[in-house]
């Protein structure tokens, strides 16, 4: 019973590990792949002109400027290009999945001009409304479209209810089987907070061992990778 529940735990962590690696880091990463402390801001009528402009005067007032690109799919590779003037400092980022990549470029006014019109930036609300009068360019705050964490729940709701039952099921059967041992524990004495002690203990140290394997494994996987 001991083998089973260990191989339980080894296959019960390893599937919560695929989930954060495959689900919540990246969302994460998504969410936080450009730099920290910018506001958003749209232009909405983000015609050439208009944006070769609205650079000029960005770059006259030494403004940290950061695009994002839509990403594009390369060699079955998900590629998100990010732009950032010279006077911001990025960490860059590392996606753990192996179909996305993040790629940090230096942003020119060629790139600037051939966005959408969305732009992070450092400057404030009336800074933009001097901009506003002096191109006569509408430029509006917004919040950046964020992915949310509980999406994970949602895309893998079978894998944890699977989980979720596979280890009632388990927890179960230790139980069961646990009835007969301390029932013998019992009769020679011992105490019902001793055995629950030696119980819970055992199980603490089968997690450790499971979560040990588990590591290794991860470590294993990144070096080779």
């Amino acid at each position: 019973m001991k083998k089973l529940l260990l191989i339980f735990l080894i296959g019960q962590m390893l599937v919560i590990s695929f989930i954060y690696g495959q689900s919540i880091y990246d969302i994460y990463l998504l969410n936080n792949m450009g730099a920290d402390g910018l506001t958003s801001y749209y232009v909405e009528e983000a015609s050439g002109s208009n944006l070769e402009s609205l650079y000029d005067v960005l770059m006259e007032k030494s403004a940290s400027v950061e695009i994002i690109k839509e990403p594009i799919t390369n060699d079955n590779i998900l590629e998100y290009d990010v732009y950032d003037s010279d006077n911001i400092s990025v960490r860059h980022k590392v996606p753990v999945s192996k179909d996305k990549r993040i790629i940090y470029k230096k942003l020119n006014k060629d790139e600037f001009v051939d966005s959408v019109g969305r732009f992070k930036s450092n400057i404030g609300e009336s800074e933009i409304r001097e901009i506003h009068d002096r191109l006569g360019i509408t430029i509006r705050k917004y919040s950046q479209d964020e992915v949310e964490y509980g999406q994970v729940l949602k895309n893998n709701a079978i894998n944890f209810i699977i989980l979720i039952l596979l280890s009632q099921f388990v927890l179960f059967v230790f139980t069961f089987s646990r009835i007969k041992i301390n029932a013998i524990k019992k009769l020679n004495g011992f105490s019902p907070l001793r055995m629950i002690m030696d119980s819970l203990g055992e199980f603490i140290r089968m997690e450790v061992i499971a979560a040990t394997i588990e590591a290794s494994g991860m470590i294993v996987g990144t070096h080779a990778s």
